[in-house]
């Protein structure tokens, strides 16, 4: 990592900066992509590994740490991303980007716990961004089968993170209005029996959010032999 930034860390989170540089055998690059606001990100893929900032210095500790604990599942720990296939013709532009806000939600699950241990602090910024995106759930210009899918990630999502009520029955007002309840319990309780295997995981999203398995595959990372490959979900069907 680039000194400027690495320098600002303090020493825990400069020691997995320097853990997950060691096991891939590359630098963590920053790069600046100022259409972001006030928000990191990171970018794990085949060419490497970056964070994402929105503009020069923004390097808060707390968010820099919510970014290695992805980069560590993605390449320390070889956890899949769930993407399109490559083979698939459905492919879209809303697709990938569906699928990717999926993934990182299911990721969300297991990191957000984690990092609410180190910085208790967080809880409060993270149910504001939920707050917010709650604020803007758009019953007029997304199809029906998206409202739903989006509602019961909600539901999945808040009653997983976050002990508040008011959330809670904000996105129960939204399940409700979509006359989901049934199926919105169903998918709690079989996220929460597979919520330690990301393979197990995906299926259950994939079944209960009505996606069809064709288009998607587990991405699997070895950014050390600069290998990447990929496992079709309907191979992993049984």
């Amino acid at each position: 990592m680039d000194k400027t930034y690495l320098n600002k860390l303090p020493k825990n989170i400069a020691t997995m900066v320097h853990e997950i540089e060691l096991f891939i055998g590359d630098e963590i690059q920053t790069k600046i992509d100022d259409s972001r606001k006030d928000i990191l990100a990171c970018e794990v893929n085949q060419k490497g590994v970056s964070i994402l900032l929105p503009e020069a210095g923004y390097f808060p500790n707390a968010a820099v740490m919510h970014e290695l604990l992805h980069i560590r599942r993605f390449c320390i720990k070889k956890v899949p991303q769930i993407k399109v296939c490559e083979s698939s013709d459905l492919w879209t532009p809303q697709l990938e980007t569906g699928l990717t806000k999926l993934d990182n939600t299911l990721e969300h699950l297991i990191i957000l716990p984690e990092e609410f241990r180190l910085y208790p602090e967080r809880i409060n910024y993270w149910k504001s961004r939920t707050q917010k995106a709650l604020d803007c759930f758009d019953f007029i210009n997304n199809l029906r089968d998206d409202q739903e899918r989006i509602a019961l990630e909600y539901w999945v999502f808040i009653q997983n993170i976050f002990a508040d009520d008011n959330l809670v029955n904000q996105a129960k007002a939204l399940i409700d209005k979509l006359d989901i309840a049934d199926r919105a319990n169903k998918f709690f309780h079989a996220v929460n029996s597979s919520i330690n295997s990301k393979v197990q995981l995906v299926k259950i999203c994939f079944k209960h959010l009505r996606l069809p398995l064709s288009i998607g595959c587990l991405e699997y990372l070895d950014l050390k032999n600069k290998k990447f490959y990929e496992k079709p979900l309907v191979a992993l069907a049984h």
